[in-house]
């Protein structure tokens, strides 16, 4: 066993909660009224459409981290800390996975930029992420394979994938330097408090009705793990795949709200071509 920040200076981690379904009445102690509440924040969050959800974010970058999650009922200014703490987790629970991998890999203010005559001995912050994300892809794509390849359902309630990264310094330009950042990126399973790891012996005295059960659950945490890959695919190929340039940058200014959807004010299209210095209006 190791802790999962030794060695790191400002571990950047997230913990996502797989499955659709994250509870179950008299499964492992959990009570019917528990199970209950449990079920409302699935339902609620992103567990029901995308069939995972994100639980903590440890150093967020300070995109993240300037969102006030109670801006539309006065602000964290007037609430407790315990009601700020709630209203933080409601809010990230709610992120689907197209956000949250992009504050995830957001290093455009942390790590700090080491400037341009810096670059020939030290990695820029997007070259760390580039690599971060590459390395998750892989690891998730293989979380899913050996998934498929288990021999019998296994039952993983409220289980978590954890992805991380040091998000402290950028590393040294030097031989080697690809291969010990992916070795310091993180892409783990944990939280087994309410899991069971289920055999081909144990599987075969459970009776139809376990079978079944079992089947569901292991469908569900599948499907999580499956979307998850997914959407990591896609973000790496939208964000570092592009080799051949690009015509035209969209910008697209939307206000921030805690309770509901994000409202669009207004979008530019600017060219990509040397451009003096032009004030324009958002249209």
């Amino acid at each position: 066993m190791q802790n999962l920040r030794d060695g790191f200076n400002k571990l950047r981690m997230l913990d996502i909660k797989v499955g659709q379904k994250t509870a179950q009445a008299g499964w492992q102690g959990k009570s019917r009224m528990a199970a209950m509440r449990q079920g409302i924040v699935d339902g609620l969050t992103n567990s029901s459409a995308e069939g995972f959800r994100l639980e903590g974010f440890d150093n967020r970058p300070p995109s993240l981290a300037s969102m006030d999650p109670l801006i539309d009922v006065g602000g964290v200014e007037k609430a407790n800390a315990k009601r700020v703490k709630q209203a933080e987790r409601i809010m990230l629970q709610r992120l689907p996975a197209t956000e949250i991998l992009a504050h995830f890999i957001d290093v455009h203010q942390e790590p700090a930029d080491p400037g341009d005559a810096a670059l020939k001995s030290r990695l820029a912050p997007v070259e760390v992420a580039e690599i971060v994300l590459h390395h998750s892809v892989t690891k998730l794509a293989e979380l899913a394979i050996a998934c498929r390849q288990s021999p019998v359902p296994q039952k993983w309630i409220g289980s978590s994938v954890a992805l991380g990264f040091d998000a402290g310094e950028t590393p040294e330009r030097i031989s080697g330097v690809e291969e010990a950042l992916r070795k310091k990126t993180h892409v783990n399973i944990f939280d087994w408090g309410r899991s069971e790891l289920n055999t081909l012996a144990r599987h075969s005295k459970l009776s139809d009705a376990e079978n079944r059960d079992r089947a569901v659950f292991w469908g569900n945490y599948q499907g999580g793990i499956d979307r998850l890959a997914c959407e990591a695919v896609r973000t790496y190929t939208h964000w570092f795949t592009n080799q051949s340039g690009w015509d035209e940058v969209i910008f697209s200014m939307y206000d921030f709200d805690s309770m509901t959807a994000n409202d669009i004010m207004g979008k530019l299209t600017v060219p990509v071509k040397e451009t003096p210095e032009t004030t324009v209006s958002l249209g």
